[in-house]
C-alpha cells in the first residue's frame, strides 16, 4: 500500500489551476509581467510622441425636409441619409471649391466624418487637418457645400415641375383654340354644338388647375435648412492623445505580460511549487527548503548548525518532523522506514546539503543516524563533516575494509559519517589477468552484495541516509533503489524540470524503490501565504530581536537541549540567555 492510499490523496484530487495557483505564477514571474508592460508602453508612447499632430473643427447643420415634388406634404427629414449626402462625391466636389483646394474629393472625403446626435435634427461635419485653420474652413465648407447641394437640387426640381407645366398649359391653349373653331361652325342649339361646348369647359378647367399650380410651384420654399453653429478654430489638436495612448499601451502590456508569463510558466516545465513536484513523483513533498538570499549565500554547509534560526534550519526540521511521521506509519508491503535513498533527477539540486542536514536534525533529536555518502564520482559529505576521504565505502565494497573500521563518529551525538573514499585512486586485479589493473566502478560496486552487507550492519542506527548521484546520466543510484526502504527526491525549484523528475522517478519505480516523499529546494516563498511558520517574517531586525529573547517561544529556536548544546559557539548564548540585538 503506497503512501498517498494510506493518506487517501492523490496528485489529481488537487485542482488543476486556481486562482491562487495564477497568482502565484504572477509572483514568479513579475519581473517578465513588468518588462513586457514596460516595453509595450514605451512602445506606445513612441509612437504617440512621434505622430503629426492632428486637429478637429465641427459645425452643426439643421436639416430640413427637401422637396422630391413641389406638392410633397412629407416633412421627415431622414438624418441618416443625409449625412450620406453630406459624405457624397457631389458634396466634396463643391467643398473642394469652396476650399480651392487642390486635393481630391476622395482625399478630403478621408478627413471629413458626420455624426448625428441621438433625438436631434442636427448633424455635426467634422474635419481634420494637420493646420487648424484648415481644419475649422474645411468643417464650413463641407457644412456650406451640403446646404447648397440640397439647395440646388430642391431649385431643379422647381423649375423642372414649372417647366412641365407651362408646356401643359401651351398644349391645352392649342387644344381650346381648336375647340373655339370647332364650335363656331357648328349650330348652336344643335346637339353638336352642345357637345362641343362641354369640351371646350372641361380644357379650360383643366387650364385653369394648371395654371393654379404653376403659381404654387413659383413660391415653394427651396431652403434645406442652415448652419446654426459655426466651425471653430481649434486650440490643441484632438490626436494623438498621448495620455490616452500611454494608458491603452499599458493596459495591453500588462495584459500582454500576464499572458506571457502563464504562458512562459506553463510551457517551460519547471517545478516551482509542491503541487508541481507532488504531480511529477506520485507522492506528497515533505519540505520545501527556501532559497538563501545572495548577500547569504556560500558554499554548501551544513546550515543547520551554522544558521539554526534560519528559514532553511527551520525548513529542514519541518522535513524530519514529516519524515518522522512518515517512519511511524505501517506499511503492509514495505520494512519500517529505517534505510533512506536521497537522490535527484539531475546533479546540483541539493541533494548532498538535504542529506546532511536531514542526519544533522534527526541527531539533534536524540536519533542514532548513519550518514552514507554514496557518491562516489562527486563526494563531498566529508568536506562538510571536515574529515579525510581517503578510505571509505569503497574500500569497503572493495573488501579492504570492514564496516566498523570505516564508519567515522561526528562531533555532532548521535550521528556517524561513512565517507565515500577515494574511489579513483584504488586498484583492483582482474581475477585470472595475473598483473593486469582496473579501476573501480561505482555502479557495480554499489551493487554487489558488499553494499547489503554495509545496509544490515548500519540497520542497528534508527536511521540510515544514504547520499546517491543523480538518477539521470549515470546507473548509480538504480542499485540501491531496491536496497533501501524508502526513496526522497530532492528537485531544485529554479532549474529543476517536471520531464526530468518524472522520468527519475519512473527509472527508480522500475528498479524496485520505494518513493515516501520529495523535497522542494530553492523554494521562494514569495508567493506562499504569509503567516506563521511562512519564511517572510525571518528577516530583519525585529525578528532577531525576537528569537534573542530566551522568554518567547519561537518556531525557529532549537528543538531541543541536544540542539543548543551543539549549534556555533557550543550553546553559550542559549545558556547566558541571549542579549538583544541592538
Amino acid at each position: 500500500m503506497s503512501l498517498e492510499t494510506t493518506r487517501g490523496w492523490s496528485p489529481s484530487d488537487r485542482p488543476t489551476v486556481t486562482l491562487h495557483d495564477v497568482m502565484t505564477t504572477l509572483r514568479r514571474q513579475r519581473w517578465s509581467v513588468l518588462g513586457v508592460t514596460l516595453v509595450v508602453t514605451m512602445l506606445a508612447a513612441a509612437y504617440s510622441l512621434t505622430r503629426t499632430p492632428t486637429y478637429t473643427s465641427t459645425a452643426e447643420v439643421l436639416a430640413r425636409s427637401t422637396l422630391t415634388s413641389p406638392f410633397d406634404s412629407n416633412s421627415d427629414v431622414n438624418l441618416q441619409t443625409e449625412s450620406r449626402v453630406v459624405t457624397s462625391t457631389a458634396v466634396a466636389e463643391i467643398a473642394r471649391t469652396l476650399l480651392d483646394s487642390s486635393a481630391s474629393p476622395e482625399q478630403l472625403l478621408d478627413r471629413v466624418s458626420v455624426t448625428v446626435p441621438p433625438g436631434a435634427e442636427v448633424m455635426e461635419v467634422t474635419f481634420s487637418d494637420t493646420d487648424p485653420a484648415s481644419a475649422r474652413a474645411g468643417a464650413e465648407a463641407f457644412a456650406e457645400a451640403y446646404l447648397r447641394f440640397r439647395s440646388q437640387q430642391a431649385t431643379e426640381t422647381v423649375a423642372r415641375f414649372a417647366t412641365s407645366l407651362q408646356t401643359q398649359i401651351g398644349d391645352l391653349d392649342e387644344q381650346i383654340a381648336v375647340q373655339n373653331r370647332a364650335a363656331g361652325e357648328l349650330d348652336p342649339n344643335s346637339r353638336g354644338w352642345r357637345e362641343a361646348m362641354r369640351e371646350l369647359n372641361s380644357l379650360e378647367a383643366m387650364r385653369i388647375s394648371l395654371q393654379q399650380q404653376l403659381a404654387t410651384a413659383t413660391t415653394v420654399s427651396v431652403d434645406p435648412g442652415q448652419v446654426i453653429q459655426n466651425a471653430e478654430l481649434p486650440s490643441s489638436p484632438s490626436s494623438p492623445r498621448h495620455g490616452f495612448d500611454i494608458a491603452m499601451g499599458l493596459f495591453l502590456g500588462l495584459v500582454l505580460g500576464v499572458v506571457v508569463a502563464l504562458a512562459r510558466d506553463r510551457y517551460r516545465d519547471r517545478i516551482t511549487d509542491a503541487d508541481a513536484l507532488e504531480q511529477s513523483i506520485g507522492v506528497p513533498v515533505l519540505g520545501l527548503v527556501p532559497r538563501l538570499r545572495a548577500s547569504r549565500r556560500r558554499p554548501v554547509r551544513l546550515i543547520a548548525l551554522t544558521e539554526p534560526t534560519s528559514g532553511a534550519a527551520e525548513a529542514y526540521r519541518a522535513l524530519r518532523t514529516n519524515l518522522l511521521a512518515v517512519g511511524s506509519r505501517s506499511f503492509s508491503s514495505h520494512r519500517p522506514l529505517t534505510t533512506i535513498l536521497v537522490t535527484s533527477a539531475e546533479m546540483a539540486e541539493g541533494k548532498t546539503t538535504t542529506a546532511a542536514n536531514l542526519a544533522v536534525c534527526l541527531a539533534l533529536a536524540g536519533k542514532e543516524v548513519v550518514l552514507i555518502d554514496a557518491d562516489m564520482r562527486y563526494p563531498s559529505i566529508h568536506a562538510l563533516f571536515d574529515m579525510p576521504n581517503d578510505e571509505g565505502l569503497a574500500q569497503v565494497l572493495a573488501g579492504e575494509l570492514s564496516v566498523a573500521d570505516s564508519v567515522r563518529i561526528s562531533e555532532i551525538p548521535h550521528l556517524k559519517v561513512l565517507t565515500s573514499g577515494a574511489v579513483s585512486r584504488r586498484e583492483a586485479r582482474v581475477a585470472g589477468e595475473e598483473g593486469a589493473i582496473t579501476l573501480l566502478n561505482p555502479a557495480e560496486l554499489l551493487q554487489s552484495g558488499a553494499m547489503l552487507e554495509v545496509l544490515t550492519y548500519c540497520r542497528d542506527a534508527e536511521f540510515v541516509l544514504i547520499d546517491s548521484p543523480p538518477v539521470l546520466g549515470v546507473a548509480d543510484s538504480l542499485p540501491l533503489a531496491s536496497m533501501v526502504d524508502g526513496i526522497i527526491i530532492v528537485a531544485d525549484a529554479s532549474k529543476g524540470t517536471a520531464a526530468s523528475v518524472g522520468a527519475a522517478a519512473y527509472q527508480l519505480n522500475q528498479a524496485g524503490g520505494h518513493l515516501v516523499g520529495g523535497v522542494l529546494n530553492a523554494f521562494d516563498p514569495a508567493g506562499a501565504a504569509a503567516g506563521y511558520g511562512s519564511n517572510d517574517y525571518r528577516i530583519g531586525l525585529m525578528y532577531r530581536r525576537r528569537v534573542s529573547r530566551p522568554s518567547e517561544g519561537n518556531g525557529s529556536a532549537p528543538d531541543s537541549e541536544s540542539e543548543k548544546r551543539h549549534t556555533p559557539e557550543r550553546g553559550a548564548r542559549a545558556d547566558r540567555g541571549a542579549r538583544p540585538a541592538p
